[in-house]
């Protein structure tokens, strides 16, 4: 926690610098405002950052997207960003899940993933409460159904993967639109596919 109070320091002086560079570009979220305000899983979570996979993920045809989106963040230099599977002991402890979405009300659901939020103890945060609050364990959901339904490609899906592992870093959305840049944390925005600059050097401050 003291790291990151330090952090919220630098994060003022590189917006301030980027509205005297960057003119409007400085509308696009850098440093601490990147993220959600309760900072996520702690940083020694994601330096080691142990997850589960349900067998359904890979049955559905995403074991190659989530694979991907994992070795996005995994290789973003100068972050200590580590993913590691869960044994056979931690399936019910990992701090990171990642699973389907699929029967029932799936199609209608206006989300391809989603991400659900536990906090210190345990409990199942909203989503507004999500962003306030630290948390011990994330589920990251595919929504197999509603993808099928609105016929995402390949590439649309793995970017759906690696959006919502952002969220799982704590990273919010970012602003779409004139003067903004492009990073994959925008809402239902196609101009990336994977992290791009902003995105990386958010996750270099952050982590």
């Amino acid at each position: 926690m003291t790291s990151r109070r330090v952090k919220s320091t630098v994060a003022l002086v590189v917006d301030i610098s980027s509205i005297s560079l960057l003119d409007d570009a400085h509308a696009t979220y850098y440093g601490r405002d990147a993220f959600f305000q309760g900072n996520g899983l702690p940083d020694a979570t994601i330096a080691a950052l142990v997850y589960y996979e349900e067998t359904a993920v890979s049955t559905m045809g995403y074991s190659g997207h989530t694979l991907a989106a994992r070795t996005e963040f995994d290789n973003v230099t100068d972050a200590v960003i580590n993913f590691r599977k869960a044994t056979s002991s931690e399936i019910n402890t990992a701090p990171l899940r990642i699973l389907m979405k699929t029967g029932g009300n799936s199609r209608d659901l206006y989300w391809y993933g989603h991400t659900t939020n536990y906090d210190i103890n345990g409990n199942e945060l909203g989503t507004v409460d999500a962003q306030y609050y630290a948390w011990s364990k994330v589920d990251l959901l595919l929504n197999h159904d509603k993808m099928e339904y609105k016929g995402l490609n390949s590439n649309q899906r793995r970017r759906v993967a690696v959006h919502e592992m952002g969220h799982v870093m704590s990273m919010k959305h970012q602003p779409i639109g004139y003067s903004h840049l492009a990073s994959v944390m925008q809402d239902d925005s196609y101009e990336s596919w994977s992290l791009t600059s902003v995105d990386i050097v958010n996750l270099q401050y952050m982590y």
